[in-house]
């Protein structure tokens, strides 16, 4: 059995070498798409920017509780400068006039300039909030907690583009091979159309034999040529997942089980690491914890505002004003009655936690479907390559006897063209298990949460 498996093997790779002068192919291997996949992918870049946005707003809030500073700066050019006229008591006119010369006279007023025509002043504030630091905290906590909830979904995506791009790279390889089975049934339908030609001259079978070999030949010809399409779709489809031009000729290679273990967990244990290991299932989490932080600082919004304040104020210009000023003091606001627009805002936030907890228990369900569809793909598919494996060695001793037996007129034409088809439909099924057990296999390490490059 392991003999026939290895000439066959043996026999597809030289069906699918390339053409003398043709381009050389890119060998690419599972670890190196991978490492391009999670390097190019849009997805990822997409979720890079998000966890920037999330950690620039959890610094944002940690600001928001600091004393908030200001400094207002103002310059007047007035149309005339400001002047005053004093009247002196007239008691006080006469005894200034004692001690002056006798030559002169004091006015009775005084002209006094109180305030020029360019004027200037800078007012410097600090606020301190601290009633409303309660609220703040917990809006802290609230980005603080989507940070960490962008981070497990960034860990999700990641697993995600593993998976997609092992998919694509192994889908590829068994497309390739499956090229490779059409273009060997196209060979032995010819071989055997050449067979029944010789017969058919020599008398031995009928011209009916002759023409349903040439029938079967457009068939399986036309399988080829879907197989080809196919295959092209899929080295595009790998190309455009690891950032490669989508015409590059790229060649998966490596080596890989082709009678794979059985994994190594139960069902039962499969699903419990899931549900502790998914990232996705943190980031529901902290998206709890995000809208519970938020309630809370909506609470604290119904209550008064209480803030410290320091001002200091220097003008020119102004002799009503103090040149330099400034005070400590308190400010105590409260919004009362606001027609119920907070009270209203934080039953919204208790409606967004009940609908993460909801959420939580959606995703802990899809999990576990998630890993119970993947663990039983890994057994269908190890079930279908053993099954697949013995189908190829009884078709192929199959059509070994068919093939004597129409040598000897003992089988018709159609017996033979029936055994050829089924050898390739095993050998095709063979290569559809292979694909699906790796598949199953990197989708179940994805749904527990163990990315792995192998």
């Amino acid at each position: 059995m392991k003999r026939n498996l290895q000439v066959f093997r043996l026999m597809v790779f030289l069906l699918t070498l390339p053409l003398a002068g043709s381009v050389v192919a890119r060998d690419l291997s599972l670890s190196e798409a991978v490492r391009r996949g999670l390097e190019t992918s849009p997805d990822l870049r997409m979720g890079r920017a998000d966890l920037r946005k999330a950690e620039a707003e959890k610094a944002a809030s940690v600001a928001g509780m600091a004393p908030r500073l200001s400094i207002e700066s103002k310059v007047f050019y007035w149309d005339s400068a400001t002047d005053m006229t004093f009247d002196l008591p007239p008691d006080l006119i006469a005894f200034i006039q004692t001690v002056l010369p006798s030559d002169q006279t004091l006015s009775t007023s005084m002209d006094f300039q109180v305030m020029e025509r360019l004027t200037g002043e800078v007012v410097l504030q600090a606020v301190q909030p601290l009633s409303p630091l309660y609220s703040l905290a917990n809006a802290y906590l609230a980005r603080k907690a989507a940070h960490l909830a962008a981070l497990y979904n960034q860990e999700a995506d990641r697993n995600t583009a593993r998976h997609n791009v092992t998919e694509a790279f192994f889908r590829l390889r068994s497309v390739t091979s499956m090229v490779g089975v059409a273009r060997l049934g196209v060979e032995q339908v010819k071989a055997h159309i050449k067979t029944a030609r010789a017969f058919h001259k020599a008398g031995i079978v009928g011209r009916d034999d002759v023409l349903r070999a040439e029938t079967a030949l457009a068939r399986v010809q036309e399988q080829l040529s879907r197989a080809e399409n196919g295959e092209t779709l899929a080295r595009v489809a790998l190309n455009m997942a690891v950032g490669l031009p989508p015409g590059e000729d790229t060649n998966p290679v490596g080596q890989f089980q082709e009678d794979p273990p059985p994994w190594g967990s139960t069902l039962q244990e499969s699903i419990d690491k899931a549900l502790a290991n998914r990232p996705e299932i943190a980031a529901v989490g902290q998206q709890v914890e995000a809208a519970d932080a938020g309630r809370k600082a909506m609470i604290g919004a119904l209550v008064p505002t209480l803030s410290a304040v320091f001002r200091y104020n220097y003008q020119k210009g102004n002799l009503f004003q103090q040149e330099q000023n400034y005070f400590v003091g308190g400010v105590l606001t409260w919004n009362f009655w606001q027609w119920g627009e907070q009270w209203y805002r934080m039953k919204a936030t208790q409606a967004l936690r009940d609908k993460a907890l909801a959420g939580m228990e959606k995703a802990r369900l899809g999990i576990t479907l998630d890993v119970t569809k993947a663990w039983t793909d890994i057994r269908t598919a190890r079930a279908s390559i053993a099954m697949n494996r013995k189908a190829i060695e009884s078709a192929q001793e199959n059509l070994r006897v068919v093939t004597k037996k129409y040598e000897a007129s003992a089988a018709t034409s159609v017996e033979v063209l029936d055994a050829q088809s089924d050898l390739n439909q095993s050998r095709s099924a063979y290569q559809v298990g292979l694909f699906t057990y790796h598949t199953a296999r990197s989708n179940l390490e994805r749904a527990i949460g163990e990315g792995v490059d192998r």
